[in-house]
């Protein structure tokens, strides 16, 4: 018996009246659902589903267009009826359900089933249109309301013409060539331009300068065509900002064009890569702010200026070629010394001269001084932008702490100290700093290990003496030893050290990126909805850090790959088109490797001292499991030796006194004193040859400190006191000293 036949035999059974379509090849069926209300259906097939189909159930307007009818209709009957939808076209709402007959027709139980629950469900809508209609409409209106508010080029962005009229925008140095070049391009036949080069370089300050001219009315904005015209600067976020569904900023985008057109305005957009996937959505990754421009710019109905960098204008050109087709180019270079420094001498003289705030005085000197700063430790920024960024640190400090007062070289010092976070020693030549201090310092840090404190001290004097290479980090330091030797205390003593604080410590365990996955989690992911890589966003966040790549070893393979680039140029772009610099971080890699070196022992005594291992020994064993493009990138590679016993009970004074400088304790002006059985037993529980002094800070925790606390808590009002610690009986006891 074939499908036809079946089905036939089905609606006979149920006593339905049905009709066979011989020209369309399928059953015509009127069904009585309760109360005696009568639906017509349609039911055919093919050869994986049988479809029940009803059409006609209303007719919704299409002016207004109604969008969000389709959204209302699913979700009250989108589970019974995954197939229910408004037709645009003729305005009709139709519905559908399908039912599985690849391997034969359905049961007829499952048809009857399905027969009635269709039935039913499409009288229910039936009944209920007429309100669902009005509510679509209602909700419409508002839409649109929304949407035309939002679409105004005033609550779009700044109207700069407008600031540059208040003087809210000031006069500034530019150079007149690329000025010259965007007036051109502007005023030209193909009026889109695309202005590309590196953060700071002034991409904003001609946007800002072309609106200056044009608030003026000068002659060459009269001759270009461009004294009538507004410039609104906007960004992505904002041609997307309060859009609720899809099809609403494709009305936006439509009403941001007829308003530019009425206007005669002109868009600047800065970072206009992130268009390419702003307001895209799962079932729309193509209906993005940029494909919905482009026909406009396409036919050259509204002229755009588009600010972005080279990664962004690449990322452009992968995403929507057409879309960068439409500009014209124009590189923005970083200016050389010369136009630098006429420009911060312009924004001296204004900042000195200026009216309605305070007019602060500059010492000589000041432009050069901010120039050489800027260059050496702002490196991650181009010029003139960071010059003017340090130079706004330094007026604001100044406001802040010294107002009325002249601004010194001094001042321009201590604010880099600011901006970055490193100490005053680093950043100021006339300041020593001796190899004895930094050891020193770091010595506190990690006990028994001066090979290793000593090479990362070179790598600290050499950046103080302003020899290490200008276009990677200050350094990429390899770490190898055994299990708890150091290697992570010595990452956070040169964060303290370098940054004063062992929060501008980013930190990565690499065992999180071990698997395949690994890589998206810290490099991000590409495509729609591509999530940016955590390694760009905490270098954004912190560019001034130490960023410790712990147990590099465990790290998936492609991880190394992308470690070249950050290695050897001190940047990362991320798979989201995110750049990141690394310029000013010092890399720490930390690793195990070559741990069984340590425990050979040539002779076979067990008593014998664990034999020392140099750094050729580690890259050997580094060579069979990195790339050799990766450790060519590595500057320095240190060795961490096993701790001997002297050693280890250094470390466990150490932990001790730093019980004794925790706020309960220090706050009663309370100090403790370890008999050498105490550290015995510190020692003794919270080291072994296997993980070396790592367990150390939980004995101190588990034993010392929880001793000190039954005194204090038991104790409640003792100060200015002397506590000796002892041992009875295999536990810390803490006993007030009289």
């Amino acid at each position: 018996m074939n499908t036809r036949e079946t089905i036939g035999g089905y609606l006979e059974t149920m006593g339905v009246r049905h009709e066979w379509s011989p020209l369309l090849s399928q059953f015509h069926v009127c069904l009585t659902v309760d109360e005696g209300e009568t639906v017509r259906l349609v039911v055919d097939w093919n050869r994986r589903y049988l479809w029940i189909h009803a059409s006609g159930l209303a007719t919704a307007p299409q002016r207004g267009k109604l969008p969000v009818l389709e959204h209302l209709l699913t979700e009250n009957w989108g589970r019974v009826l995954p197939k229910l939808a408004w037709d645009r076209r003729d305005g009709e709402i139709r519905a559908s359900v399908a039912v599985p007959c690849s391997e034969g027709p359905p049961t007829f139980e499952q048809f009857r089933q399905a027969l009635t629950d269709f039935g039913k469900a499409v009288a229910e809508i039936r009944a209920a249109l007429p309100g669902v209609l009005q509510k679509a409409r209602t909700f419409s209106g508002q839409s649109e309301e929304r949407i035309v508010e939002a679409a105004d080029l005033r609550n779009l962005g700044r109207d700069l013409v407008k600031l540059a009229e208040t003087h809210e925008i000031l006069p500034m140095y530019v150079r007149e060539d690329l000025l010259e070049r965007l007036i051109v391009a502007c005023g030209g036949p193909r009026r889109q331009v695309l202005l590309v080069g590196e953060s700071g370089t002034g991409k904003n300050a001609l946007v800002h300068a072309m609106a200056q001219r044009v608030a003026e009315k000068t002659k060459r904005m009269q001759d270009a065509g461009l004294t009538e015209r507004r410039i609104y600067e906007v960004v992505p976020a904002s041609l997307q900002s309060s859009v609720l569904y899809a099809h609403e900023l494709e009305n936006k985008i439509q009403l941001v064009a007829e308003n530019c057109m009425e206007e005669q305005a002109i868009l600047f957009i800065d970072q206009i890569h992130e268009a390419t996937t702003a307001g895209s959505c799962s079932d729309k990754p193509d209906r993005s702010v940029a494909s919905l421009l482009l026909p406009f710019l396409s036919r050259n109905e509204i002229t755009v200026i588009g600010a972005t960098d080279d990664a962004g204008l690449k990322h452009m050109r992968k995403a929507i070629p057409r879309f960068v087709d439409c500009f014209h180019v124009v590189e923005v270079p970083e200016s050389d010394t010369g136009q630098t420094l006429m420009i911060v001498r312009d924004r001296i003289g204004t900042l000195e001269t200026q009216e309605g705030g305070p007019a602060i005085e500059f010492s000589s000197g000041i432009e050069e001084r901010l120039i050489e700063l800027s260059n050496r430790f702002l490196r991650s920024r181009r010029q003139p932008g960071k010059a003017l960024e340090l130079l706004n640190e330094v007026v604001a400090n100044q406001l802040e702490e010294r107002p009325g007062e002249a601004v010194t070289q001094g001042d321009v010092d201590r604010a880099v100290c600011s901006l970055s976070g490193l100490r005053r020693e680093l950043v100021d030549a006339r300041v020593p700093l001796t190899r004895a201090e930094v050891e020193g310092a770091l010595t506190e840090e990690v006990i028994g290990q001066p090979a290793a404190v000593s090479a990362v001290t070179d790598c600290i004097l050499r950046y103080k003496a302003e020899l290490t290479p200008d276009d990677r980090p200050v350094a990429r330091l390899f770490l190898a030893g055994p299990t708890g030797s150091g290697k992570t205390q010595l990452a956070k003593g040169l964060a303290r050290f370098l940054f004063g604080a062992e929060d501008a410590l980013i930190r990565y365990d690499m065992s999180e990126f071990a698997g395949a996955e690994g890589f998206a989690k810290l490099c991000g992911t590409r495509g729609f909805g591509g999530e940016p890589g955590r390694l760009v966003q905490d270098v954004a966040v912190r560019p001034f850090a130490v960023v410790l790549f712990d147990e590099i070893e465990k790290a998936h393979p492609s991880v190394f790959n992308a470690l070249l680039q950050v290695l050897g140029e001190g940047r990362m772009t991320d798979e989201t088109g995110r750049t990141g610099s690394f310029l000013n971080t010092v890399l720490v890699m930390t690793s195990n490797i070559g741990s069984h070196l340590y425990s050979r022992n040539p002779l076979g005594f067990a008593a014998e001292p664990r034999r020392r291992v140099d750094a050729a020994e580690i890259e050997t064993e580094m060579a069979q499991r990195f790339p050799r493009e990766f450790i060519g990138r590595i500057s320095d590679i240190v060795c961490f030796q096993p701790l001997d016993q002297t050693t280890v009970r250094q470390i466990a004074g150490r932990e001790i006194d730093a019980l004794s400088r925790r706020a309960g304790l220090a706050n009663r002006n309370i100090g403790l004193v370890a008999s050498e059985e105490v550290i015995d037993h510190v020692v003794r529980t919270g080291y072994d040859r296997a993980n070396g002094a790592r367990g150390m800070q939980r004995a101190v925790e588990q034993f010392v400190t929880t001793a000190v606390a039954e005194l204090v808590a038991e104790h409640p009002y003792i100060r200015d006191a002397c506590v000796e610690l002892s041992v009875s009986d295999e536990r810390v006891v803490a006993s007030r000293r009289d």
